[in-house]
């Protein structure tokens, strides 16, 4: 009934978040229900996540949603498989689990806007957790074991969603993680997948679109004065650009990305002229 009110009536979030009791409420039933197994206690739970991301849409609720707790439950429940705070050996990933997950990491990147939840998120380490899904050195990683191959995309998909909201809010840690060489090999493993034929070629472009908004958006915000690009970094981009087949905005984008890079930083700038 809730979810539904949030839905329809948009205003009525900022009604729910008047009163304490019902933040802590939820707060309360996300860590009742996080190990639950019956159908119906899990239906429930990821029906509270929704609630979550209607609630979230309201940013005067977010110091609520941080103060009681509900960010902080979201954070661990949904990356708790990536960064190794569950025992993976004897555990599956249900549909509704894999649902539940999702909506949580829609939450989380609401909650990037309010300052407080955003140390919050960094402090515990959902870049890195994000990272599992994108960086091609955490292929086997054991907690991909888990997910069906549309799954694994999807989570790509969001994750990259998330990090294009979290990264210009947060350009250090696009610096610190070294971010930038992650996403360019992510985009070439894309781009082989298809071309052997393992990946929709569709599906490649979606997700380096994805990739080119997010290192724009950053790189806009950053200190690349420390970035420094490889020769295939400049030969994928350029790669990119000639592909006829690419949109015309993942080109440019391709193309600006390179340009962003070699501003005011004299080594990228040789390595663009030998190129």
């Amino acid at each position: 009934i809730i979810w539904n009110i949030l839905d329809i009536h948009p205003p009525s979030a900022l009604m729910f978040g008047s009163k304490d009791a019902n933040f802590e409420a939820l707060s309360d039933l996300l860590i009742r229900l996080e190990d639950c197994y019956r159908l119906k206690d899990k239906e429930l739970r990821n029906e509270l996540a929704v609630v979550l991301c209607l609630l979230a849409r309201e940013r005067g609720n977010h110091m609520m949603l941080v103060l009681n707790q509900c960010l902080a439950i979201a954070i661990h429940q949904s990356t708790k498989l990536e960064l190794g705070q569950e025992e993976l050996a004897s555990m599956s990933l249900s549909e509704s689990d894999f649902e539940y997950k999702n909506t949580l990491w829609a939450f989380i990147q609401e909650m990037v806007y309010c300052d407080l939840g955003l140390s919050i998120i960094i402090e515990n380490k959902i870049a890195h957790a994000l990272l599992v899904h994108l960086d091609p050195e955490m292929e086997e990683h054991p907690s991909l074991q888990l997910l069906n191959s549309q799954q694994k995309i999807e989570l790509k998909r969001r994750a990259l969603h998330l990090f294009m909201k979290l990264l210009p809010r947060a350009p250090r840690l696009f610096i610190a993680l070294q971010i930038h060489q992650k996403f360019m090999a992510f985009i070439l493993v894309q781009i082989e997948r298809a071309v052997d034929g393992l990946q929709h070629l569709e599906v490649t472009q979606r997700l380096t679109n994805l990739v080119l908004q997010t290192l724009v958006k950053v790189i806009y915000h950053a200190d690349t004065t420390n970035v420094h690009i490889h020769r295939n970094d400049f030969r994928l981009m350029f790669t990119l650009f000639n592909d006829s087949e690419n949109s015309p905005a993942d080109r440019a984008n391709a193309v600006l990305v390179l340009g962003l890079l070699c501003d005011h930083h004299p080594y990228n700038q040789r390595i663009f002229r030998k190129e």
